[in-house]
């Protein structure tokens, strides 16, 4: 039940799933039968990532109110405040604070603030913040501004209620949200530095930052909080009534191939065949699926 499938050393890859099933409107305490969620009870494991394996099992638990197995909630809390560095931050490793662990932390504490000890944490931690941002807004990394850092402190004000535009987050009258707009890379996506090309994780956090401050500013829950996640499925009307292919007659799939001709999911392989036994390019699952 608790044993690594996804991963043995990693466990931060069950907490991403099981926020992105939950996301998607679905159970993750129940896939096809498999409680993606079980694995998160194993704190040992949880916590060998330190405390972005603890702030994310806790999000993810949080996410879908997910029971909490033999790892209670108050064992993550308890073990990322007793990893607050003296400065109000948290580190990766080492005992300089950084603003990427302190914003996770903060992202997984916000739904406890109603507790005085991770309310003064919090407190705390937004002191350190703000000390170590940069005069443009954004923040830096192994100290370099970087796109990833201000993404994940926007993520965190938006999860603890506060505005970018908060006192303490304005710096020579610019926000975390306008350093981040500056990472923008031509052509789409966000570059991982300034000027830099689009990054792919650079730009999942961006976009996911922004994200947050969109369901806010439209009134929705916070990123991490999935009250309103509902699954939305489309099933496409038929567009293509009666559409066979000559090879298809005597398969045993032509009554679920016509369906998905019919609607324009599946088109064939040219000249009316649909070449059952051919194998599925990427790209043609790809298309299916969307």
């Amino acid at each position: 039940a608790c044993g690594g499938v996804l991963s043995s050393g990693k466990y931060t890859e069950y907490s991403r799933l099981v926020l992105a099933v939950t996301a998607a409107g679905r159970r993750a305490a129940n896939v096809a039968g498999y409680d993606l969620t079980a694995p998160l009870c194993d704190f040992a494991r949880v916590t060998r990532q330190g405390v972005t394996g603890a702030a994310f099992a806790l999000l993810a638990l949080d996410s879908g109110g997910y029971a909490e197995g033999s790892a209670p909630r108050d064992e993550y809390i308890n073990f990322i405040l007793d990893r607050q560095l003296p400065s109000g931050g948290w580190a990766l490793s080492g005992d300089s604070a950084d603003p990427d662990a302190t914003a996770m932390a903060l992202q997984a504490l916000a739904k406890y603030t109603g507790s005085a000890q991770v309310n003064a944490a919090c407190g705390a931690a937004l002191g350190a913040l703000s000390a170590v941002q940069n005069t443009d807004g954004g923040f830096s990394s192994a100290g370099a501004p970087v796109c990833e850092s201000v993404s994940q402190v926007i993520t965190a004000l938006c999860e603890l209620g506060i505005s970018p535009d908060d006192v303490r987050f304005v710096k020579n009258g610019r926000n975390p949200v306008d350093a981040l707009l500056s990472y923008a890379a031509p052509g789409g996506g966000f570059g991982h530095t300034y000027g830099g090309d689009a990054d792919e994780m650079a730009t999942e956090q961006a976009v996911y930052a922004l994200a947050d401050l969109h369901r806010i500013a439209n009134g929705a829950p916070s990123l991490y909080r999935m009250s309103d996640a509902r699954p939305k499925t489309a099933v496409p009307a038929i567009a293509y009534s009666g559409k066979t292919f000559s090879d298809i007659a005597s398969d045993k799939n032509r009554a679920a191939v016509e369906a998905l001709a019919a609607r324009g999911i599946v088109s064939g392989t040219g000249g009316g065949l649909f070449e059952p036994e051919r194998p599925v390019a990427r790209a043609e699952y790809a298309a299916m699926i969307v």
